[in-house]
């Protein structure tokens, strides 16, 4: 069984989307039918959605952190819908808005470019329906 990753985004430190799938290699002979490559001619996307689908929300910790100047946020949603991806100072200041609309369910991430913040710790808020969760990361400069 194999597992194919696809990354997008800037190399090395921003990753705007993952999408994967996972094949099965049933011979190597010419002409043989590989198991899991069913969509080969289709669109990206539909091929890419089939292996985000994810039981319940959830916010990873951002990586790196700390980190200077980017870091990547990634986060998991079961459905589609409106998602707020928000980052705030220790004084509870909004200081970067990462998401703010619809989004498809399944695996994301997001990147911030915090060059023109100070050093320190940041709060960061993901908030899709009723899920709502928090992280910390550390900008040192």
């Amino acid at each position: 069984l194999y597992h194919y990753n696809v990354y997008t985004g800037g190399y090395p430190d921003i990753t705007w989307h993952v999408a994967s799938f996972e094949f099965e290699k049933t011979d190597t002979g010419v002409g043989v039918a590989q198991n899991g490559w069913e969509n080969i001619g289709e669109s990206f996307d539909d091929t890419a959605d089939k292996g985000l689908r994810t039981n319940g929300h959830q916010l990873l910790t951002n990586y790196p952190n700390p980190f200077n100047p980017t870091t990547s946020l990634q986060y998991s949603i079961p459905a589609g819908g409106f998602v707020s991806l928000k980052v705030f100072d220790v004084l509870g200041r909004e200081v970067a808005k990462l998401v703010d609309g619809y989004r498809d369910s399944g695996i994301h991430h997001v990147g911030w470019d915090a060059s023109g913040m100070a050093s320190g710790v940041y709060i960061y808020t993901l908030t899709a329906g009723d899920f709502n969760a928090n992280g910390k990361v550390v900008l040192l400069k």
